[in-house]
């Protein structure tokens, strides 16, 4: 082999598929060692999410069953009220009665 042949091969289309091998063996290396990292670190935040969720779902129910008990508590007094302005009509209608008869 001679020196024109050697440099041919080391600048041609050999020297060029050696170095893609070498850049994917090194981008493959470098992938299998970060992507993991990467992957961990997506998961916690995930879980992370997951768990403020969760709370936030916790304060929510609690939050409308002290909606629902105030709700409560308001619907019997309007029931209290709506009795006793009947009860005052109904005395009104009898002193109304009385005074005209």
């Amino acid at each position: 082999m001679s020196n024109s042949e050697i440099i041919q091969m080391l600048t041609g289309p050999f020297s060029a598929m050696v170095l893609a091998v070498i850049m994917l063996f090194a981008m493959g290396r470098w992938l299998a060692q970060n992507v993991p990292l990467y992957l961990d670190r997506h998961l916690k935040q995930i879980d992370k999410m997951i768990d403020n969720h969760t709370q936030d779902r916790e304060m929510y129910r609690q939050g409308l069953q002290t909606l629902t008990e105030q709700h409560n508590v308001l619907a019997r007094e309007v029931q209290e009220i709506t009795v006793s302005v009947k009860d005052i009509k109904d005395e009104v209608t009898v002193l109304n009665h009385k005074i005209t008869s």
